[in-house]
Parts: structure tokens; sequence; C-alpha cells
């Protein structure tokens, strides 16, 4: 009996050994971001959904900027739904311009937790849509941390029951000291740039992977439950006398190949003739750089990830965003590839 007991702990240590360095998946699908103004889906967009058996959206119900005539927050963008929230499990993302906090005091953005909360009920009532999480999406600063997170605050406390997460940047995680920890159950790490113009214009200003890989070693070690979103967009970043002045969201090559306009060099593109196109006024001289993430791109984005994952992985595996526009370039072998390599 001593024996096969001493068996059986060295089976056990062995199999630790084996397959305890690799932490079983906690989602059996990926999640999508949805942030169009309108939710309708296309017949391609429903057809991943289908293929990859995503059962989770995370979708973008309206944004809250600040309105200097009223001197407030002001929610806008209110999204429209044409087609069926409920056919999935809906997280609502509100989107905050780091703006609103700079603009506000504790007590006003404790109020804004309210007026947030009761927009998104009321626009899951009339959407008929339920949820059991909430997801902030703000960039906040080590400047604006005290009013977001006295916003945080009030808003988990107004919703016990639901789980509130935040979005996080890199540098949010490796600069935690400066930028602190939201109070909050979870938080989702945009391994991407967002909305900020980058002056750099040699360098890809949505995935950088040398920036990354310097900044990826606090990941395993941050105290939030964390999930990871990596991208399958593209923009394009409009300049003007040297300086980039506006993004132009979901953009690639082909949707500047008029040579009466534009002139295309690589992956740039120079306007020719001052005129409005597509409902976008250009001057002549104008430059534009068109960015996007290509899938092996992808791919070492997510290999990033898994060298620096949390010791029990990721909770779930978000892409940024559906859209028909991204998934001609990613088709679902691909993403399934990048999806697979996460824990």
């Amino acid at each position: 009996m001593v024996i096969g007991k001493q068996y059986f702990l060295v089976f056990l240590f062995l199999a630790g050994v084996l397959f305890g360095c690799k932490p079983p998946k906690k989602h059996h699908a990926p999640a999508f971001y949805y942030w169009k103004n309108t939710y309708v889906l296309s017949d391609l967009e429903k057809i991943t959904l289908s293929h990859l058996k995503v059962e989770k959206l995370y979708v973008r119900l309206f944004d809250v900027v600040w309105n200097e005539a009223a001197k407030a927050p002001f929610p806008e963008g209110l999204l429209k739904a044409e087609d069926a929230l409920s056919r999935f499990q809906i997280v609502p993302v509100i989107y905050i311009n780091n703006e609103v906090f700079e603009k506000i005091d504790l007590e006003q953005s404790e109020q804004l937790a309210f007026l947030v909360n009761k927009q998104i009920n009321e626009m899951a009532t009339n959407r008929n849509f339920g949820f059991q999480a909430i997801q902030i999406n703000c960039l906040w600063k080590p400047t604006t941390q005290a009013n977001y997170f006295a916003f945080l605050d009030r808003l988990k406390r107004i919703n016990k029951r639901l789980q509130l997460s935040v979005t996080l940047s890199i540098d949010h995680i490796h600069q935690s000291d400066e930028y602190g920890i939201p109070p909050t159950d979870a938080g989702t790490l945009l391994f991407y740039k967002t909305n900020e113009l980058d002056e750099n214009f040699n360098r890809n200003a949505i995935f950088n992977p040398e920036e990354l890989k310097k900044k990826s070693s606090s990941i395993h070690t941050y105290p939030l439950q964390l999930s990871v979103a990596l991208p399958l967009f593209s923009w394009a970043v409009l300049s003007r006398d040297g300086q980039a002045q506006k993004l132009l969201p979901r953009r690639r090559l082909g949707d500047f190949s008029d040579p009466n306009y534009f002139t295309i060099d690589s992956c740039f593109v120079y306007v020719k003739t001052t005129g409005v196109y597509k409902g976008i006024q250009f001057q002549q001289g104008d430059s534009i750089k068109v960015e996007s993430v290509q899938p092996e791109e992808c791919i070492e984005a997510a290999t990033i990830l898994k060298d620096h994952a949390p010791d029990k992985g990721y909770e779930e595996i978000i892409f940024f965003d559906l859209d028909e526009h991204n998934i001609d370039h990613f088709d679902h072998d691909k993403i399934t590839d990048i999806y697979q390599l996460l824990p």
C-alpha cells in the first residue's frame, strides 16, 4: 500500500509538470466588439459568428463627451438596432472621453454614474436585451484618475449584481503605480492603439511590437482579472502640413483608388486636388497613411500575450471589431489560429 501510494504521488507530480504549465482555456469561443452606430449584421458577419461559435458581443451603446455649450457631459451616438441583440450575450460598452473627467469634480463624477446607468438600462429595455456585465472604455490619465475611479466606484455600487470591467492600455498595466488600479471586477487589455494620433509616420501606430514587448512583462502580475482584445481593423491617418489631423476609421488603400483625387505610393496616399471625396474634405497636398494589422502581425501580438499570460490564463479573447471589411482580411481559419494561441 505504501509503494502504491508513492507511485500515485509520483504520477500526480509528473502530471502537474506535463499539464500544469499550460492553464486550461476558460473560453470555448472568442468574443467580438461591435463598434458601429447601427446594429445590423451582414451575411458575412453572421457566417463568421456562426463558424466561430461566438456567443458574446461587446456592443458599444453610446459615447459620453463634454458638451461645452451646456458645460456638462452628454451622451451621443446612441446605438440604433435593426437586428435582434437578444440572439447573443451582450455586454454594453460605454466610451467616455477622458476630457469629461478633466472638466468635472468628484461629486459630478458620482452623479455621472447614475446618468450612465440610467441610459444603459433605458437602451437595454428599448432594444430588448438583458445583460450581466458592463464595460467602460476610457483612456484615463493620472491627472483624471481620482474622478474616473470615483465614477467607477459609484457605478459598481449601483450595480452590485453585475460585473463591471474597464478597458486598459498597455501603459495602464505597465505603469500601474502611476495610473492606479481601477476599482472594478475585471479589465480588458486592448493590445493595440485606439484613437490617439501618432506623429511618427514611419511606424504602424495600431500595432508596434517593439513597444508592446517592452511593456508586457507586468501583464501576468496585474491584480485585476484580465481579458485581452486583439486588432483586426484598419484606419487612415490624415495629415496636413506635416501634422496628423484626424483618423478615418475602416479605411484601406482601395478606398483611395480614384486617380483623379489620389496618388498611391506603398501605404501612403497623396491628395492631388482640393475637394470633398466620399464626405471627407481634403486639401491638395494632404497626405494619408493607411495602417492595418496583417494576420501575421496579429499572431505576433498573440504570441507576446501568451508569453506573458497570467497564471490562470485570460478570462476572454476578444477581437476588435466585427465588420465585414475586417473579416475580408481575416478569414475564419486565421482568426481561429490566433485565438487558439492564447491560454
